[in-house]
């Protein structure tokens, strides 16, 4: 999961420095020949079929069972877990869109500090991811992880755009998205503990479907208000609200996960 925000650290100052001094097109090309360059080689080294894989896809399949996907989809636990993924992810892809644009045009930073501020949100997101882990797993306590990482993350967000100097306002929201890792490798832990075993990829399918759809809306909501108010700080709202409502679905099975 730490790919993420490694791909993000190194990818957003990567294309502010290449559409500044080459434009947007030279952007694509360079960003997708360099994408093909790491993925082509797992491709062809990992992806292989072999004569006895031929051979086992030509014998008839046993039949399989029908998925229950009542099993969790009538679980009031998955619902919550799943609400939980949607303030989640409006948190990250809000943050993923306007980021860069709210460094330069809120915060008035040049070139190189927008390339040092965009790119330590995500590396704080990936230190919190690592620890969520390795803590999740050590305590057993994955709905308080995901609490404590959401609620931080928008508790944070909200003090960032209401800081006045706006290096200590970049550092103050790098420390949101660290707060944001914590919750994310907790999260599927969690929907492992209340998804039957059965149909576990079912489960997070679903899960991730509804909470990506949600999700998406943050940008389109958040340029829509800045449109409106013409404050990017009011547009980043969309966030903080996402982050902190979203942590509150967890507080019912912090109990018992």
């Amino acid at each position: 999961m730490v790919g993420s925000p490694i791909g993000s650290a190194i990818g957003l100052p990567l294309t502010l420095w290449l559409v500044t001094d080459y434009g947007w097109r030279a952007s694509f090309y360079i960003l997708g020949t360099l994408s093909t360059l790491i993925v082509a080689p797992l491709i062809f080294c990992v992806v292989r079929e072999s004569p006895a894989d031929k051979v086992i896809e030509r014998q008839p399949r046993a039949p399989r069972e029908k998925i229950q996907m009542g099993l969790f989809l009538r679980n009031y636990k998955f619902w919550l877990v799943t609400f939980y993924g949607c303030g989640l992810l409006m948190y990250l892809w809000g943050l993923n869109s306007w980021l860069p644009t709210y460094l330069a045009r809120s915060r008035h930073f040049d070139l190189r500090q927008m390339g040092i501020y965009s790119s330590l949100p995500f590396i704080a997101m990936f230190v919190g991811e690592v620890l969520s882990g390795q803590i999740a797993d050590k305590t057993g306590r994955r709905a308080l992880m995901c609490f404590i990482g959401l609620l931080g993350a928008g508790c944070l967000m909200y003090a960032g755009t209401k800081i006045a100097d706006p290096h200590l306002a970049a550092i103050v929201i790098a420390l949101s998205a660290g707060s944001w890792g914590l919750g994310l490798p907790a999260q599927y832990a969690l929907v492992m503990d209340v998804v039957p075993v059965s149909v576990t990829a079912a489960g997070i399918g679903v899960k991730n479907g509804v909470s990506n759809l949600v999700g998406a809306i943050a940008p389109a909501l958040i340029g829509w208000i800045v449109g409106r108010t013409g404050s990017f700080d009011s547009g980043l709202m969309v966030i903080v609200i996402s982050a902190v409502v979203g942590s509150l679905f967890v507080l019912p099975l912090i109990r018992k996960h």
